[in-house]
């Protein structure tokens, strides 16, 4: 009787995505690497310092891990140490910092979430291995209509001199600020976006004004989307184009992106749907 429930759920859902979206352009991902195993539940990506960065996400322990851009084995594994993973989901980064999201909450449940600065010279510092302490951005989610409400979130960019959350809804994303400085605080309410789709990572190229994010809908395609052109922190306020990277069999469970040295996009997958945990990288002609 749960597994009908469940697969009407899912079967409801991928009839609204299917006949809200249409058919998506299509960007073939190709598989750069198989990751360590372990990193089976990769959630967050970086670039820094000539390696890609990542983090697993709920139940798993505070680490964040260094991985070779080659043949994705871990090289450096870093304890965060006055840190919890309640539910790491996303990694980004700034001039001097890097940021763990312990933003998720699937079940609504946390009233107060964390996250995590880093100095990038303590990281440096650690090379193989180690630990650091970090700074603690605590906050919580304005009232709205009212109403004090619980987001769930996987996606975090640093981008102005402020940190930029994009909740993970069904079928939009609510886009919200905070300050990057350590203390206890209140998010701001900036935008939504209709999505059409559950948002689970993002990346900011700063330069060049370009924002991606993946995601997906259910058992239906995994998304990806691209802003150019914004400015200031109004990111949705033109069009935002909308692509597909194929069924969840192929690419499994999409939960991180990042931008690498040249501007190449780049995403991670969780060990799922018997699909390995992988790097990705975007062709150039769909950048």
């Amino acid at each position: 009787m749960l597994f009908s429930i469940i697969l009407f759920l899912f079967s409801s859902v991928n009839w609204f995505y299917t006949n809200s979206l249409g058919d998506l352009p299509f960007i073939k991902a190709k598989s750069v690497t198989t990751l360590d195993n372990k990193v089976i539940e990769t959630s967050g990506l970086i670039y820094f310092n000539d390696s890609f960065w990542t983090i697993n996400d709920s139940g798993n322990s505070n680490m964040l891990y260094r991985l070779d851009p080659q043949d994705g084995s871990v090289i450096a594994e870093i304890k965060v140490s006055n840190s919890e993973n309640v539910d790491w989901e996303e990694l980004t980064q700034d001039q001097n910092y890097i940021y763990i999201a312990d933003i998720g909450d699937n079940e609504f449940k946390r009233t107060e979430k964390q996250i995590y600065r880093i100095k990038k010279a303590e990281i440096a510092k650690a090379k193989t291995g180690g630990s650091v302490n970090c700074d603690i951005i605590r906050f919580e989610y304005p009232e709205m209509d009212g109403k004090n409400v619980k987001f769930n979130a996987e996606a975090l960019i640093a981008y102005n001199g402020l940190l930029h959350i994009f909740t993970k809804d069904f079928f939009e994303t609510h886009h919200f600020t905070i300050s990057p400085e350590p203390g206890k605080k209140t998010a701001l309410y900036i935008e939504k976006f209709k999505s059409n789709g559950q948002v689970t990572g993002a990346a900011i190229d700063s330069l060049n004004e370009r924002l991606v994010m993946v995601g997906y809908l259910g058992m239906g395609d995994r998304l990806f989307w691209e802003i150019r052109g914004f400015s200031d922190q109004l990111f949705f306020a033109d069009s935002v184009d909308s692509f597909s990277l194929g069924k969840v069999n192929e690419t499994s469970q999409v939960e991180a992106v990042c931008f690498g040295p040249q501007g190449q996009v780049f995403i991670t997958n969780e060990n799922t749907w018997n699909v390995k945990q992988q790097l990705w990288s975007l062709p150039q002609a769909a950048e």
